[in-house]
């Protein structure tokens, strides 16, 4: 018998309680929402690690049977593993990298360097052995397994990622505009991505500036040392001064530059918190296309203010008189011009009378955008990989300044060559060259 929303999202919650409360462990084992683990068995895969591996977990965590998340039945120690159980698939939270109640997770998320205690790896353990899963979905978009310790690339079985999955694949949908930690999670996590979709999107005149800096941060990450690197770094300053982002985050342009890798670490976790602020139109639900205003407000953006101009042009609004007529509180967006001319003509499929050829071309393009925000291709797409079978690969990017990277239900990659050389790279090589001449 299907079981509905409204009976899971209370189990669900409560699996994470751990995390935050104490004393809440006991109380989900005997709910029956959590699974249990022996400590010996952990023991034995620990004691199979090389001493090395094995030496620095015990340093840095202590006796495995310490940790928060240990429970005593019958004079045995277990580990608790919070999780749904629904038939065969196991819903569980990713456990936290320390295993701690404190703040200090968030700021560990792009850490490379900080040791997953003795209960992340139980986690993975029971998930792969006791439970012998098929395969793991990573969901939500930034999980913590692909950025533990170990190598940049080529990551070997003891590695601290590769230890976590063992030989399990893993599917990922992913958010398609960050295709930069989407190859964090092929690259470190050995996931085959899912595009998924960004929520929708309301005019928003931040959004793009933000969206620049995030990119930039990243193209950063991925550069190697060199004179692209050195140009990089300086737009990046210089937009997140000109966005007032080194104010908020309490930094001096001088300071910033001199201690630039603490700095990115800084911004990057703000950028995170960012995006999430300006998202308010709701989540993304998988395989599940947007409410149709939201839709057509995705699109408004997508096809941006020449658009809008022309919409108005045609409805015989004078230029003097654009600001009023163009999308501006989006309370208000629904009596719009340009959002009443997008209504009329992909929604009631009124027949287009205009001789502004733009206007032809910006309508049929948001005909074809429209159909790629209905997500249509996100769950078969899932379910293809978790069958074996191959996913189409493309590149993605944020939706407003890339509508290619829509349809999703993709396998992304990271490197498009109508792409580069980028502008630092183009500006590093003139300077390189006028520098010889």
């Amino acid at each position: 018998m299907p079981v509905g929303e409204d009976e899971l999202l209370p189990q669900l919650q409560r699996l994470l309680e751990p995390s935050y409360r104490e004393g809440r462990v006991e109380a989900l084992v005997d709910d029956g929402l959590a699974a249990l683990l022996p400590v010996s068995k952990y023991r034995e895969w620990l004691s199979s690690l090389p001493a090395d591996l094995q030496r620095a977990m015990n340093e840095h965590w202590g006796d495995p049977a310490r940790s928060s998340m240990v429970v005593r039945r019958d004079g045995r120690e277990f580990f608790a593993i919070p999780r749904l159980q629904l038939g065969n698939v196991a819903i569980l939270p990713q456990p936290p990298r320390t295993g701690k109640r404190d703040d200090k997770e968030r700021a560990l998320y792009h850490s490379m360097k900080e040791w997953p205690s003795h209960y992340f790896f139980a986690v993975y353990l029971w998930a792969r052995s006791q439970h012998a899963s098929d395969a793991f979905v990573h969901f939500g978009t930034h999980g913590v397994q692909e950025w533990l310790p170990g190598k940049e690339r080529g990551l070997s079985v003891f590695d601290p990622p590769m230890l976590a999955v063992g030989d399990v694949p893993v599917a990922y949908p992913y958010i398609a505009d960050n295709v930069g930690e989407a190859q964090q999670a092929k690259r470190r996590g050995r996931a085959v991505i899912v595009s998924h979709q960004t929520p929708p999107f309301k005019p928003a005149g931040l959004y793009q500036e933000i969206s620049a800096i995030h990119d930039l941060l990243h193209a950063w990450l991925g550069q190697d040392e060199g004179a692209v690197k050195e140009r990089t770094k300086l737009d990046l300053l210089a937009a997140a001064d000109k966005a007032r982002i080194l104010k908020d985050l309490g930094w001096e342009p001088e300071r910033a530059s001199v201690e630039f890798p603490r700095f990115v670490e800084e911004l990057h976790a703000h950028l995170h918190e960012l995006a999430q602020t300006a998202q308010p139109l709701g989540l993304h639900r998988l395989g599940q296309a947007p409410e149709e205003q939201h839709r057509l407000a995705t699109v408004l953006l997508m096809l941006g203010r020449p658009f809008w101009e022309a919409a108005a042009r045609d409805a015989g609004v004078r230029p003097q008189d654009f600001d009023e007529a163009l999308v501006g509180d989006y309370e208000q967006l629904t009596q719009t011009v340009p959002y009443r001319f997008l209504h009329r003509h992909l929604i009631e499929g009124a027949a287009l009378q205009t001789a502004d050829p733009e206007l032809r071309e910006s309508i049929e393009r948001a005909r074809k955008w429209y159909a790629d925000i209905g997500a249509a291709r996100e769950m078969p797409s899932l379910l293809a990989v978790l069958a074996g079978r191959h996913l189409r690969t493309s590149y993605g990017g944020d939706p407003i300044r890339n509508p290619d990277a829509y349809p999703t239900g993709n396998n992304l990659y990271g490197f498009d060559p109508s792409r580069v050389p980028t502008r630092q790279a183009w500006e590093a090589g003139k300077q390189a060259a006028e520098q010889l001449l």
